[in-house]
């Protein structure tokens, strides 16, 4: 694939620069290549670009040229395009069209006009290399969400492209879904020779498996090299928002001395002077850390809200199999579980947006099924897992705005509240932008503010950092932490584990529709047993310690609390073989409670 000169800029767009500026690059044949960068960086805009979307479908100023195989994707059209290009976006739910797994993978070679046995062995090869072939004959709404993603690879497979572009694949996948993607990513192109071109914020997979980086910024790309040389550019990685993987940044730290981060808790304002947040009850004061980095929550008061014996789903077989759990004023409280745990739809009950089966769901001590949804939502906020599904509005100001209307405030307090939001969660300049032409992380920044301008007492965000990169993930995560240190209880759904680590008070795991485990961050990852029985995994520099120092490491949630445990065991004498370390005792079972 050889692209020159490409430029873009979206019809209507208001922005003064393109969404893709002079863009020149080449694949060769049989590469694994990552894309990262910030969001909005241009990302999607050049996937756009190889697959054909631009200039065949999507609306605006078009330069430059791309050719893959030597064909032009300007003059191909888009049914022979699919035979060149295979796209995978970050939803498979907007791909898969079929009922049956093995249907949906002949579905392409069939709209190619590909002779019968001739898809049969397509399908079976597809489905062999993305791990597949045992659920041939599975209902695809019974897949979880990794197998989705694996079948709309496969389905693309089948269709046997020259170049396999994804766009945020994993983005909504828990730890084991990512791996499994990612791991049928890597066997495609070592085994099979796919070049493989995947868009990504988790670069810790691209550091694994990719042969090759390229970093966005601003329609830009400024940087193109070996995963590792890139990434341990730390200055210019933190510059970007770009998520350096642990193991980097402690190579970095050890080598240059390069700090990892101090873990200490930016305000998310853009601006200088008085913190915008406070006039919302947001306080102007960071959330205080611990020397080690990991974020000291407000005081906990007694009980918000009440789940006792919750049973209930969406059809006659149940999700949730009785539910016991309490949420208290001013905590901060993580979500966590494999997809199709059970999680969203636990939350859902808090919302009125679901009704018990058996058992009973109790806020400020009333029965949560018995009130309204709009009265409920005085007291709880939720921020949906697709921004999609609660942005609806012609602006952003208008979706800011709409919350605070509907509590009946007057036009001075939503303006100010407003105001307020927007300035805190970096929307200024995008207060007039149609939220349909932003990208998924500005989206979902918009979701948030939307709910956070109400000012619940209990504030639900399902995924609220997916789509986002790494500096707007720290400013969601620090301005909720300045929100929760003001009394409000916060519940964050989410599979990554660093921000537990760093953020969370206490871990709530989810699996198969049951409470698994309850209790602190370092209570629950020291159990990385029902971790992996929950399709979870650890926190990056717990899983460096048990690495570098073995099973028995003490829970490190950060990599300062790493270096300290090292600090500690260094230039002391170990037992007999070396075995012992002083300083480094083995970690205590923990006291939390397992149903």
């Amino acid at each position: 694939m050889e692209a020159r000169g490409l430029s873009f800029r979206y019809a209507g767009s208001r922005r003064p620069e393109p969404a893709l500026d002079g863009v020149s690059l080449t694949l060769r044949a049989g590469e694994f290549v990552g894309v990262t960068g910030p969001t909005g960086a241009g990302k999607s805009t050049l996937c756009a670009f190889l697959n054909g979307l631009i200039p065949h479908t999507l609306p605006g100023e078009a330069y430059g040229q791309v050719r893959i195989d030597g064909l032009s994707t300007a003059e191909v059209r888009p049914n022979r395009l699919a035979r060149l290009v295979g796209s995978v976006f970050q939803n498979p739910e907007d791909q898969i069209v079929s009922f049956h797994v093995d249907e949906e993978v002949a579905f392409g070679p069939e709209n190619l006009a590909v002779p019968a046995d001739e898809i049969g062995r397509r399908v079976r090869e597809a489905l062999e290399a993305t791990g597949l072939w045992a659920l041939r004959g599975k209902p695809t709404a019974a897949l979880s969400g990794g197998q989705k993603q694996r079948l709309a690879i496969a389905a693309v497979l089948a269709c046997r492209p020259s170049l396999l572009v994804l766009d945020e694949p994993t983005a909504e996948l828990d730890p084991a879904g990512t791996r499994d993607v990612f791991e049928a990513l890597a066997r495609l192109n070592a085994e099979h020779g796919v070049t493989v071109l995947v868009v990504e914020h988790k670069t810790e997979w691209l550091a694994r498996h990719a042969s090759r980086l390229l970093v966005l910024d601003r329609g830009r790309l400024v940087a193109d090299g070996r995963p590792a040389e890139v990434l341990g550019d730390l200055p210019v990685m933190e510059a970007l928002g770009i998520p350096v993987p642990a193991r980097i940044r402690w190579a970095r730290r050890r080598v240059d001395g390069v700090p990892a981060g101090n873990g200490e808790v930016r305000p998310a304002s853009k601006g200088g002077g008085e913190d915008p947040g406070a006039a919302i009850g947001i306080g102007a004061t960071p959330r205080a850390t611990t020397g080690n980095g990991v974020i000291v929550g407000a005081d906990v008061g007694g009980p918000l809200l009440e789940v006792a014996g919750l049973v209930s789903g969406y059809g006659p077989e149940p999700v949730l199999h009785g539910v016991d759990l309490t949420v208290r004023r001013g905590e901060m409280l993580a979500l966590v579980g494999e997809n199709g745990a059970g999680k969203t739809t636990l939350v859902k009950h808090w919302v009125g947006l679901l009704r018990p089966h058996a058992g009973s769901v109790r806020l400020g001590g009333q029965d949560a099924a018995r009130r309204p949804v709009h009265e409920l939502a005085r007291s709880v906020g939720y921020v949906w897992q697709n921004p999609d599904h609660a942005l609806f509005l012609g602006s952003v100001r208008e979706e800011l705005a709409f919350g605070p209307r509907n509590l009946g405030l007057g036009a001075a307090e939503v303006g100010r509240r407003v105001a307020a939001v927007s300035a805190s969660l970096g929307l200024d300049e995008l207060l007039d932008e149609d939220p349909g032409e932003l990208s998924r992380g500005q989206r979902q920044r918009v979701a948030v503010g939307a709910v956070l301008a109400m000012e619940p007492d209990l504030l639900v965000l399902d995924e609220p950092t997916t789509g986002q990169d790494a500096r707007e993930s720290r400013e969601i995560m620090d301005l909720l932490a300045r929100v929760n240190a003001q009394g409000t209880a916060i519940c964050f759904i989410t599979h990554d584990m660093e921000l537990v680590a760093r953020y969370a008070r206490r871990v709530v795991v989810v699996a198969h529709g049951r409470v698994l485990v309850d209790g602190s961050p370092r209570q629950v990852f020291a159990s990385p047993r029902l971790l992996q029985e929950a399709g979870l995994d650890l926190p990056p520099a717990t899983r460096l310690a048990r690495e570098l120092l073995g099973e028995g490491a003490p829970v490190c949630l950060t990599l300062e609390e790493l270096e300290e445990t090292l600090r500690g065991a260094a230039g002391v004498a170990g037992g007999k073989g070396g075995e012992a370390r002083a300083g480094v005792a083995p970690v205590p079972p923990g006291s939390f409670a397992r149903p």
